[in-house]
């Protein structure tokens, strides 16, 4: 393939993509550390701060996710028209990918991880509870009991949204290296091939995480 417009579009818009995948993966991140630490709060203006600041950037997540989904599915068309992959090595790969979703998808750990966070919001509950009745305070075991259970419930919300992103950004591993044109073989057209070989899979991986 010569390095033509088409090419240099492919490239640049590839890019482009993967800012923004990166952009996702530092948001994530960053919610998961803010949801660790709202599950062992005993603070209601903590758990409220952390609450606002997870919404706000779960939603940046959900919008910069929407616009991956569409950027990946253009990319993985127009590459595949470019005609320029590794056929056999895409199909291996995705191959790989559809098994371990089956394999994350099918597994015990959701209920793990709900019984985990009933553990510790329980703690926090009782932590409350305790803080209330030394006090001989009605009006503040209500509010407790009615924090608490909006605080479960937000949990399980964002377990169904980004704690799956999460689990298969870990279980499906990186992209490897693959078949990387010899020495010899390195012309323009040999490091396109490898180039659009491993952005296929990447797209793949994306798909099955963010889809």
């Amino acid at each position: 393939m010569a390095d033509t417009d088409v090419t240099r579009n492919l490239k640049h818009d590839i890019n482009q993509k993967n800012e923004i995948r990166r952009d996702i993966e530092k948001r994530v991140k960053t919610v998961s550390q803010w949801k660790d630490r709202l599950e062992s709060s005993k603070c209601f203006q903590k758990q409220n701060k952390y609450t606002t600041s997870i919404k706000r950037y779960v939603a940046e997540i959900e919008r910069l996710r929407s616009k991956l989904n569409q950027m990946n599915e253009d990319l993985d068309k127009r590459i595949r028209e470019a005609g320029e992959f590794s056929a056999t090595e895409i199909d291996e790969f995705n191959s790989k990918i559809e098994q371990k979703v089956n394999e994350v998808e099918s597994d015990d750990e959701p209920e793990k991880t709900k019984k985990r966070q009933g553990k510790v919001i329980e703690e926090v509950k009782n932590a409350q509870k305790r803080i209330a009745e030394l006090k001989g305070e009605k009006e503040l075991y209500k509010k407790i009991e009615k924090a608490n259970k909006q605080l479960a419930g937000y949990i399980d919300e964002f377990e169904r949204s980004i704690g799956r992103i999460i689990k298969l950004d870990n279980q499906l591993g990186k992209i490897n290296r693959g078949s990387k044109p010899e020495k010899e073989e390195q012309t323009q057209e040999a490091r396109d091939k490898f180039l659009f070989t491993q952005e296929l899979k990447r797209i793949k991986r994306e798909k099955a995480i963010y889809g």
